[in-house]
């Protein structure tokens, strides 16, 4: 038995979103088009509007799906049997601050890619609201990699700190990608996170 046509409306429309998240992330949600996203998930361009109600909601639902996504990954390991909080923070501190991560901003940090695209939306924009909700999410996360040993309000506030420091540092090093200082960067700020 096949699927139902409801079922079949919920994969494309997941696969848009995807696709979405993918596309925003490496270029941006101003030039990321509804053509091309509609193309790779294998749709027409005037299919778009029977899944969204604007490319604005588009580009909100990408956003929570990418930040979905990582804070799911992170919240994983940390609830992996026998593994060490420490471990988990140093393993993740690692990759985001690779230069495979710098490299290939459409599956990376949503929180770095779409920085920029929410700081230009409105205040209440659809788009702000899932960046702000997904920020809050990964600061959970890593929120819950901070020593047990720190009161609750520091495990936050440290959070809060290491979060702004690695989407900054894989900002700039995107910025300065192919020069030296790119990967200066990535080193500098992986050693004082990870000390």
């Amino acid at each position: 038995m096949g699927r139902s046509s409801r079922e079949k409306a919920d994969l494309k429309r997941e696969n848009v979103v995807a696709g979405a998240s993918r596309l925003f992330r490496e270029l941006g949600v101003d030039r990321g088009g509804i053509a091309e996203i509609m193309s790779t998930a294998g749709l027409t361009h005037g299919a778009f509007y029977s899944h969204f109600g604007s490319k604005e909601e588009l580009a909100a639902e990408a956003s929570a799906y990418a930040f979905s996504n990582a804070t799911a990954g992170w919240n994983a390991l940390l609830d992996a049997t026998g593994v060490e909080v420490s471990s988990v923070r140093e393993g993740v501190l690692a990759k985001y601050l690779s230069a495979s991560h710098r490299d290939n901003p459409a599956i990376g940090c949503p929180g770095a890619a779409l920085a920029a695209d929410s700081a230009r939306d409105t205040p209440d924009g659809l788009l702000r609201k899932a960046y702000i909700a997904g920020l809050k999410g990964m600061a959970g996360a890593v929120e819950r990699m901070m020593p047990v040993s720190l009161a609750a309000k520091m495990r936050r506030k440290r959070a809060l700190q290491t979060i702004a420091t690695m989407l900054g540092a894989i900002t700039l090093a995107r910025a300065v990608k192919g020069d030296p200082l790119a990967d200066e960067i990535l080193e500098a700020v992986r050693e004082a996170l990870i000390r």
